[in-house]
């Protein structure tokens, strides 16, 4: 994509040189912060990262209709890889979501419970 492959760098590298002439006191040090990387945004990124959405939420809408349901859903995808892509899509900060390991556990453990309750509108008795 033409903003990671000519944008970031030609941006980057023009801040180093001006950082480097002393520009209006610039630090390097500035630059070295994750922060500082620039994000460019254009409508054809918005746009395929909005058909994969639509594209990841179809599949996931049609294998609920095909299993009937969300476990049978999580049997077959990879919920850690899903939520990463989504957050990467959506362009949400990944560090509000719990480590794959804890999300693992949480996944095994609803699992488990739903194993134990009624399906498709039974009643318990």
């Amino acid at each position: 994509m033409v903003e990671e492959e000519f944008l970031t760098p030609v941006f980057m590298n023009t801040l180093v040189i001006l950082s480097t002439l002393g520009y209006r006191e610039m630090d390097m040090g500035e630059l070295q912060d994750e922060e500082a990387l620039p994000v460019f945004f254009n409508k054809l990124t918005e746009n395929y990262k909005i058909e994969n959405i639509d594209k990841i939420n179809g599949v996931l809408n049609n294998l609920m209709q095909i299993m009937g349901t969300p476990q049978g859903v999580l049997g077959v995808i990879d919920l850690n890889a899903t939520i990463q892509k989504l957050s990467e899509w959506y362009d949400v900060d990944k560090s509000i979501f719990k480590e794959e390991g804890e999300i693992q556990s949480f996944l095994e453990q609803y699992l488990q419970s739903m194993q134990g309750q009624p399906q498709g509108g039974e009643v318990a008795q």
